[in-house]
């Protein structure tokens, strides 16, 4: 059920509706889903990018190469040290 008081808001004011957007040109609509299409574009190309694990693993491994031989070198000082510590606890 509808009113007079609805149709009017609280402050008394009656608001009219904001006005039509001026006219545009169809090259003006065309440039404006051209630059839609290329920003959509975009995005997608980053979605994909974002959720392409196997890519981004590959990428990751070659950019550390150096970082994967340190954690090597270090863990075989690591059990070097460990086997030297062991074998000269037994000769004692």
């Amino acid at each position: 059920m509808s009113t007079d008081a609805e149709a009017v808001p609280a402050d008394g004011e009656e608001k009219s509706p904001p006005p039509p957007p001026p006219p545009r040109s169809i090259e003006e609509i065309r440039a404006g889903i051209e630059a839609e299409r290329a920003a959509l574009g975009e995005t997608m190309a980053a979605l994909s990018a974002k959720l392409d694990v196997k890519t981004r693993v590959r990428q990751r491994i070659q950019d550390t190469p150096v970082t994967v031989y340190l954690l090597g070198l270090g863990a075989a000082v690591a059990v070097g040290a460990a086997v030297w510590l062991i074998g000269r606890r037994t000769r004692s």
